[in-house]
């Protein structure tokens, strides 16, 4: 067979295998038909032969009949003879009733020849008289001759009809079918696993879609998601190769070992670092626990999924701490389980690290509050079996935040260093020392001895001790030690109640200054240590928001006598607790860092109000005091600009005044503040100049613009000559460095002229006003008190 006659036949076995089939159906249609059509012929054959015995019959029997019974021989052959002659009937035999025998024709041996006889009477007299037996052999050859040629032409006829319609047939289905399914078989042979881009698509012009359209739809979907599927297998290909490549270079051992047979079917390159050849999961287990039984320990994980577990291995080479996880999964009928073991010699002495920063102070290396109370309450469950007393005593030291805000935070931490060491020096050796807080300390003490003559003598040592001056960036700073006694358990029957209770005694002595500068827990003091909680609490709820109120004082040209602007002083009152100075809650909410939120409402309150004032007295200027840690705070100065877009004021109608003690911090983030708010137009101004730990020095490098010098170098420049000395070096230093004078705290018109005689350029005090609230100081600016148009 031709080699291109094999390729076509190959392409084409469908079409072949269709055209088969169609044939042999057609053929088996056309046989049927044939069949029905050769039997119809059969037996229309079969009747005509009938009816024409039936018309012989007719024409001979009658003739025989009467001439048997006339005995007439000669017409008796002649019919017998006439009978034997027609075109079926190859031979005819009478038998008469006297056994005599007539025939003609031939004797013919064929299955289509038969036999028919036919009883020959007369009636005579009312009886049937019986006359013979007449035999005819009657052929039917004639009929299959006849099917036969019939069979030929339909055999002919029906082959022709199978063929051209198989064709047809085929042609339509090769049109409609074949072609197309050609085309997307070949579009199909293109595509490969590196190339999916061929899309499947028949080229035809069709209005509806049909079968063959949604096969090739079909088709093309699958290519798409054949084409999204292998890009998806190639990027879990490269995840695979990354996860590979990470875990065959991660520095912790990774095996999966058969769960059946206990054998290591995968390995990174760690593992022999941990295991060596070790093959087995038992000989692994026994490592990394072993104390746990093989099949037990395996139960176990296959039951719960998942296991862990920490062992130190006193290897002889590499001693070290593992930390080993099993994760049984199936995978494809197979069970097996991932082993991850990890170094973590350094990951546990990191954790001892950390539980140590946890639990000790990173400063000073002393247990912080929370491990202090709890060995507290241990020295107290001991006591109490013993029945002795427990003195819980709490430190403070007064220095440390004057000395933070002057120097800064890493001289005070030096401050809290060395007063630690003296105190873990010079306490008794059962004594539990911890710190408490920034500037707190914690001494827990079982008390052997009844009477308190020890505790005394050893808080009086240490009064001593911590009144010696502490050298600080060559300055003597007085550390002002205090202390709070609760003794166990006349103050208190536990930690808790036993700490509150001493914090409330440090607070009366840090209140009181006594020169014993310790003092005992009383009673009373809760009502002290209470309100203090209140107003913390009322501080955290914003309590305090609400029941703020801001007063205003005027400042006074020393010159006209004329009102330049006022200073928003923050008066609280509460239902409960009554008036609260403004030094008591703003203690507290520096304390408790509410004192943001707390300068940002009253700033917007005073720019508010001016804004208002400003209607009667468009000159007119606000003070507001800032905090030091407002300014501090990274979005102050974006708070400034905010109050005074939301009031619509001019950054120049505003005044800032922040305490020395600011100042002199060596901080160039506040420096820069100040620099970037002066720049904006806005006043700044030292407020209480005088009562802190700076020199004059510092006026040089901050860009000051006022200089308030504090009340208590006002109020009796009249009796000492040594503050109107220091007011007139003051006024004259600040005038010559480009400031103005405010001085605070005039109550006499003999003040107020002695300033002017100084030339102070402005006054504040009771002589002038109170603190006024905003009706009182709306009504005064409406009877028109005279400004200067320039002021």
């Amino acid at each position: 067979m031709p080699k291109r006659l094999r390729t076509l036949l190959q392409e084409r076995r469908l079409s072949l295998k269709v055209l088969a089939a169609i044939l042999a159906c057609s053929s088996l249609v056309a046989l049927a038909v044939a069949s029905i059509q050769l039997y119809t012929r059969y037996l229309s054959d079969t009747k005509v032969l009938e009816e024409r015995l039936a018309d012989a019959e007719v024409m001979f029997l009658d003739d025989l009949r009467e001439s048997l019974w006339r005995l007439d021989e000669p017409m008796i052959k002649h019919n017998i003879r006439s009978l034997s002659r027609l075109p079926f009937i190859t031979r005819a035999q009478l038998l008469t009733a006297e056994l005599k025998v007539y025939s003609a024709g031939k004797d013919t041996e064929s299955p289509w020849v038969s036999q028919r006889q036919y009883a020959i009477t007369y009636h005579f007299a009312g009886e049937q008289v019986p006359l013979g037996e007449l035999n005819i052999w009657v052929d039917q050859r004639f009929i299959l001759t006849n099917l036969k040629r019939q069979a030929w032409q339909t055999l002919v006829l029906q082959t022709s009809k199978t063929l051209i319609v198989s064709f047809l047939i085929l042609a339509i289905l090769h049109f409609f079918l074949f072609r197309h399914l050609r085309t997307l078989y070949r579009t199909a042979m293109n595509l490969s696993a590196d190339d999916l881009s061929t899309p499947f698509q028949l080229k035809r012009n069709i209005t509806h879609p049909d079968e063959l359209g949604s096969m090739c739809d079909a088709l093309e979907n699958m290519r798409l998601r054949l084409r999204d599927g292998l890009d998806e297998i190639h990027s879990m290909q490269s995840e695979m190769q990354r996860v590979f490549m990470a875990a065959n270079s991660s520095p912790s051992a990774i095996a999966i070992f058969n769960a059946d047979n206990g054998i290591r079917v995968y390995s990174n390159s760690a593992y022999e670092n941990y295991f060596g050849a070790r093959d087995h999961l038992m000989q692994v287990l026994h490592i990394v626990t072993p104390e746990q039984q093989f099949p037990e320990w395996l139960d176990q994980l296959k039951q719960k999924g998942s296991w862990k577990n920490e062992r130190f291995w006193p290897d002889k080479d590499q001693p070290r701490w593992l930390s080993t996880r099993c994760l049984f999964y199936r995978s494809d009928g197979e069970e097996l389980i991932l082993v991850t073991t990890t170094d973590i010699s350094e990951l546990r002495q990191a954790r001892d690290q950390a539980r140590h920063l946890l639990e000790h102070d990173n400063l000073t290396g002393l247990p912080n509050l929370q491990v202090g109370l709890k060995e507290a309450r241990g020295l107290l469950t001991k006591a109490d079996s013993e029945g002795l007393r427990v003195a819980m005593v709490t430190f403070s030291l007064e220095a440390y935040k004057a000395v933070k805000e002057s120097f800064g935070s890493e001289w005070a931490n030096q401050l809290v260093q060395e007063v630690a060491e003296l105190l873990d020096t010079s306490l008794p050796d059962d004594a539990q020392l911890a710190r408490s807080a920034d500037n707190q300390f914690l001494c827990v003490q079982i008390l052997h001895k009844e009477g308190d003559d020890y505790l005394l003598r050893m808080l009086e040592q240490l009064r001593a001790l911590l009144a010696q001056p502490i050298q600080l960036q060559q300055q003597n700073i007085d550390c002002g030690f205090y202390a709070g006694v609760a003794l166990y358990p006349h103050d208190g029957g536990d930690v808790d109640t036993l700490y509150q209770r001493a914090l409330s005694a440090l607070q009366q002595a840090e209140n009181q200054r006594a020169r014993i500068r310790h003092c005992f827990f009383d009673p009373s003091m809760e009502g002290i240590a209470s309100r203090k909680l209140k107003i913390q609490s009322l501080l955290n709820t914003g309590a305090a928001l609400e029941e703020l109120d801001v007063y205003y004082q005027p400042l006074i040209d020393a010159t006209t006598g004329h009102i330049v602007s006022f200073e928003a002083l923050a008066r609280w009152h509460n239902a409960e607790l009554g008036f609260i100075p403004p030094p008591e809650f703003i203690a507290a909410a520096e304390d408790g860092g509410q004192i943001v939120e707390l300068g940002e409402l009253i700033m917007q309150t005073a720019c508010l109000q001016l804004a208002q004032w400003r209607r009667l007295a468009p000159a007119l200027k606000i003070s507001v005091n800032i905090s030091p840690l407002q300014l501090l705070d990274p979005a102050f100065e974006s708070m400034v600009a905010n109050a005074l877009q939301l009031a619509g004021l001019p950054p120049q109608a505003l005044k800032l005044e922040v305490t020395e003690q600011l100042m002199l911090q060596s901080s160039d983030q506040v420096l820069h503040k100040l620099n970037s708010l002066q720049s904006q137009g806005i006043q700044l101004a030292i407020d209480d100049f005088g009562s802190g730990y700076a020199s004059l020095n510092y006026l040089s490098s901050y860009p000051f613009e006022l200089l308030k010098i504090d009340q208590s170098f006002i109020m009796d420049i009249m009796r000492e000559e040594r503050l109107l000395t220091l007011t007139r070096t003051i006024t004259e230093l600040a005038h010559s460095l480009g400031l103005k004078v405010v001085a605070e705290g005039v109550e006499t018109t003999e003040i107020a002229s002695l300033l002017q005689t100084l030339e102070c350029d402005l006054m504040q005090g009771y002589l002038f006003s109170r603190p006024l609230p905003v009706a009182e100081v709306t009504s005064l600016l409406e009877q028109g008190v005279p400004w200067p148009p320039n002021a």
